[in-house]
């Protein structure tokens, strides 16, 4: 034996431009656009960032990262052929996805045309269902 290696302790951490833009969203507080901007619950930051480790783990392009105006956190993707890619992580435990990626159409309500909707709860968020579903979107497939 060479030398043991003491791994414990060992913690993933995000790329620090991510952990920066997570961090800047534990800090704002309400009104942090407007006076009635909600600021982003813990449980959405903690779903929020939970996929974002897995986005890392899967080799997944950085997200824009945003704080929501109704609370919550929002990543977007702008994608091969003009699409785009949103989730938004909101303060009510919903995580909407939200693609015009590939040519998509919402069927559900017409309020977004053009867009393919899915929504999920995060209390119950099966992340492979949701990695699966944004890295098909993302390269525009």
């Amino acid at each position: 034996v060479l030398g043991i290696v003491d791994v414990l302790g060992v913690e993933a951490a995000l790329p620090p431009a991510w952990a920066e833009r997570v961090e800047m969203l534990t800090s704002l507080s309400r009104g942090w656009y407007q006076e009635e901007s909600e600021s982003p619950s813990p449980k959405a930051i903690d779903a929020a960032e939970e996929l974002l480790f897995a986005f890392v783990d899967e080799d997944v392009p950085r997200p824009g990262i945003y704080p929501f105006i109704e609370g919550g956190v929002q990543f977007e993707w702008h994608v091969p052929g003009g699409g785009e890619l949103e989730l938004t992580f909101h303060n009510d435990g919903r995580l909407e996805a939200f693609s015009t990626a590939g040519g998509q159409v919402a069927e559900p309500d017409d309020d977004e045309p053009n867009g393919l909707v899915v929504e999920y709860n995060y209390d119950e968020l099966d992340i492979d269902e949701v990695l699966n579903f944004v890295k098909e979107h993302v390269d525009g497939s």
